[in-house]
């Protein structure tokens, strides 16, 4: 086994495909790029990941390539500690979500997904503050006992915004899983 100082370091250690064990809570000081070409697992364990108080990105993750995340309920990607606008993972690519919570506290969403691909699967738990998840011109795929909630669950939107033919669609698959909004609407956006 290698340990390394920082996630960052772990990620960038990684030049194809990998997956990175955390043995203790994690702080990032800039976000994490996942690039493409790269195939990336992040096992939490009941660990956290969180942003320090320097870091000021607006995201934990950035995800270009391949990155999968499992955890024990316990294993969290954490970002509503900070005051602003913040999201969990951006994502670009494919990201898979098995088990273990993502939270974020920004209006965009706890994930954002633009032209990428989304499983939220197993018992895996997406908070979001306002938005659970917000894809544009993405793939969502909902499955097994994941539960996603926030004031609003899911927003699906074109790219760009426009209802026009040639505009980017969103989609939703759920084979299973829980949506639920507190309080606005589990499922909306400008393309259903």
């Amino acid at each position: 086994d290698t340990y390394y100082d920082s996630l960052a370091a772990a990620v960038n250690a990684i030049e194809t495909e990998g997956t990175i064990e955390l043995v203790k809570d994690a702080e990032v000081n800039t976000v994490i790029d996942v690039f493409e070409g790269k195939s990336i697992t992040v096992e939490l364990g009941n660990h956290s990941i969180t942003p320090s108080a320097k870091c000021s990105s607006g995201k934990i993750f950035r995800n270009y390539g391949t990155l999968t995340i499992r955890g024990d309920a316990q294993g969290t990607i954490d970002a509503s500690a900070k005051t602003d606008e913040w999201i969990a993972i951006e994502n670009r690519g494919e990201l898979s979500v098995e088990s273990g919570t993502i939270v974020g506290n920004s209006g965009s969403g706890a994930i954002v997904v633009s032209n990428g691909s989304l499983t939220v699967s197993g018992d895996a738990v997406i908070i979001g503050e306002d938005v659970a998840v917000r894809s544009t011109d993405g793939d969502v795929h909902i499955t097994q006992n994941a539960h996603l909630f926030g004031q609003f669950g899911i927003m699906l939107f074109n790219n760009p915004t426009g209802n026009e033919p040639t505009s980017g669609h969103s989609s939703l698959t759920m084979n299973g899983g829980i949506v639920e909004a507190t309080y606005g609407f589990a499922l909306s956006g400008n393309n259903l």
